[in-house]
């Protein structure tokens, strides 16, 4: 079982892809003490790298994931940054359009923004006959904040919120969250 170290206030291990190529060190994979530190100057000189617990170390959580895990042991399909590793979970590629010169989407930002217009697993189910659903407490960009946020917000996590069918900006909070965003970068 592999589980992200955290510090007090010092976030977690960078995601992004510079971070992952870094790591990966020309395929030595010894770079990860470096290029794994945080991006709070504070923490920066402490380690956040990933460590390896058995049953023995951690007998409550090995009991809770035998019970509840679905997909345990699903890894990074690209050596990129979390969002689109999320989108080979939910789509199975990071093209646009499965052709050589097509678009590649391999930093969060390229997802992120939105608009993505190839089909996803759930659309595939519902051609199929299959019904389908996706659960989850808010939209990213639903105007949470404080506890509130922590407590119920999304983390961006959904990636299907990036994808055209879903049409999140039907949502009727997405519109204030988002002139919310952009009042607090003005």
């Amino acid at each position: 079982m592999l589980l992200e170290t955290r510090m007090p206030h010092g976030g977690s291990t960078p995601h992004s892809r510079n971070s992952q190529i870094d790591a990966w060190n020309g395929g030595r994979h010894d770079g990860w003490i470096e290029a794994k530190r945080s991006h709070m100057p504070e923490y920066a000189e402490n380690p956040l790298t990933m460590g390896h617990y058995t049953r023995e170390d951690l007998p409550f959580y090995y009991v809770l994931a035998d019970a509840f895990t679905v997909c345990d042991q699903n890894y990074c399909s690209v050596m990129t940054s979390t969002t689109p590793n999320r989108s080979y979970f939910w789509t199975g590629t990071v093209r646009d359009e499965q052709h050589a010169d097509s678009s590649v989407y391999m930093r969060n930002e390229d997802i992120e923004r939105g608009g993505m217009i190839w089909k996803t697993y759930p659309e595939r189910l519902q051609e199929a006959g299959i019904t389908w659903k996706f659960y989850q407490n808010e939209l990213t960009n639903s105007g949470l904040a404080g506890e509130e946020d922590a407590w119920l917000g999304n983390f961006g996590c959904s990636l299907l919120e990036c994808f055209a069918a879903y049409n999140v900006e039907a949502y009727s909070g997405f519109a204030p969250a988002l002139q919310a965003q952009i009042a607090d970068i003005m």
